[in-house]
């Protein structure tokens, strides 16, 4: 459990497991309950929907009104293209309403979102330039500080060479927009707080404690 193992950080609701027959998906009383413990116990909790935010939008708001105090991450930018298996050969279409799902959210403090699975959600193969505007709008939106890169791997090298994948972004027209704080952010320090890391500042000084040691 989250009490006897203290490297535990976060949790994920995946609305694909619950069970079919609950009308009301993840907000139904368990999921109200492990919900609200997660939060209690410093838990972030992930959303992993698949198949497009917008279909579990209502399930979702339920939950954030119901335990404003537990944190929440919304994986690989809420699935706005679908389907989100990273194809290039599918038939892949952008699903607005899930996006303005996603900016709709922003509306709630507790909750973040991670900017990962670039192939899932690019029509463009890499870097996925196409992208950029879209992580401009969420800078905006959000904020640096809601926002938290992440490579969805192993999957990501079926597309590509893990190392460009982790720094495609730094091709995107709005990374040179970008502070240096933002980027920070961006690619660690978002995480950092919502999982109770240590920074790459303090890492970086217990490294240099550690070698004059």
């Amino acid at each position: 459990t989250a009490r006897s193992h203290g490297s535990w950080v976060g949790v994920r609701f995946n609305p694909m497991k619950w069970p079919k027959e609950s009308a009301e998906g993840m907000a139904d009383e368990v999921g109200r309950a492990l919900f609200r413990k997660a939060g209690e116990l410093g838990l972030v909790v992930g959303f992993m929907p698949f198949f497009g935010l917008s279909k579990h939008i209502v399930e979702i708001e339920a939950l954030l009104k119901s335990s404003p105090e537990t944190k929440v991450i919304i994986d690989h930018w809420g699935f706005f293209l679908q389907p989100a298996t990273g194809d290039p050969s599918a038939d892949r279409q952008v699903d607005e309403a899930s996006w303005e799902c996603l900016k709709k959210l922003s509306e709630y403090p507790q909750v973040s979102v991670k900017i990962s699975a670039l192939f899932r959600v690019a029509m463009d193969r890499l870097p996925f330039t196409s992208l950029s505007d879209r992580l401009r709008e969420l800078l905006t939106i959000f904020g640096s500080k809601r926002l938290l890169w992440g490579s969805d791997f192993p999957y990501a090298t079926e597309h590509s060479e893990y190392g460009p994948a982790t720094t495609a972004i730094e091709e995107w027209p709005v990374w040179a927009e970008m502070s240096e704080s933002d980027r920070i952010d961006l690619v660690s320090g978002t995480a950092s707080r919502l999982f109770g890391l240590p920074s790459g500042e303090e890492q970086a000084a217990k490294k240099n404690q550690h070698d004059e040691a």
